[in-house]
């Protein structure tokens, strides 16, 4: 069956019964007492499940098989993205770069940000969705909004310049998307393969002069998306389509 349900807690022999908004789909699918259904967890754990019974207010599940299926990439994408005034372009950018893959996002407060409250129930639902669309077992790891300033001095170069990735150890490259000049050179000239990448990208306004400043000061290099002017979702969708273009060349 190629449609994947939702479960957080997967163990080898129990049963568990979906939640309406999962279980729901059984109906839709026509799913039977007997046949068996794909569900991840968001943690890369894909199980193979029994059902013993249909029924969408009161489903049972048993679990019969479980895979590991997710090995880890050898390179792991982290954009930083200034929230939209329009909630809804954000989720699509959440929607889109878990599709093509991303390992995780976060939100940072400019001095040009729209005020945007995010509501982090409702990224977690777009999420799971995401990922069940696109066949995959594992959710991006979302951070809650945090101000530039602190977020620059997180990640700032003197802190570590590798990370450990699994069983590897990835070279942290930082980048912020700001073109003081025509030949600014693009993120995909810039970054090299099988690294970990922190791509920042501005509001609609971009950054100001002081954040560039700020950001160049913790060792983040200015890249260029390409010739034309973005919207804030999109170039932050372009660096997740460049970094995994990149790597599968």
């Amino acid at each position: 069956m190629d449609t994947y349900f939702f479960y957080p807690d997967l163990e080898l022999g129990s049963q568990i019964t979906l939640p309406e908004e999962e279980a729901k789909h059984l109906k839709t699918l026509r799913v039977k007492e007997g046949d068996f259904l794909d569900i991840v967890n968001g943690k890369g754990i894909l199980a193979k499940g029994k059902v013993l019974s249909p029924n969408v207010k009161n489903s049972l599940i048993e679990i019969t098989q479980i895979f590991d299926t997710e090995a880890k990439r050898p390179f792991y994408i982290h954009i930083a993205v200034a929230a939209t005034k329009s909630a809804d372009r954000i989720e699509w950018f959440l929607e889109k770069a878990i599709e093509i893959g991303i390992d995780e996002i976060s939100f940072i407060e400019t001095s040009r940000s729209e005020y945007n409250h995010l509501k982090s129930d409702r990224l977690v639902k777009k999420s799971i969705a995401a990922i069940k669309q696109s066949l995959r077992a594992t959710l991006p790891k979302i951070n809650s909004p945090k101000e530039f300033k602190d977020f620059i001095k997180k990640y700032h170069s003197d802190r570590k310049n590798q990370t450990k990735h699994g069983e590897e150890t990835l070279e942290i490259q930082r980048f912020i998307a700001y073109t003081p000049t025509d030949t600014t050179a693009v993120l995909e000239s810039c970054a090299t393969k099988n690294a970990y990448y922190l791509v920042l990208i501005g509001s609609e306004g971009g950054f100001s002069p002081e954040e560039v400043h700020q950001a160049q000061q913790s060792g983040f290099e200015c890249v260029s998306l390409g010739e034309y002017r973005l919207r804030t979702e999109t170039a932050a969708l372009y660096s997740c389509m460049a970094l995994n273009s990149l790597n599968r060349k």
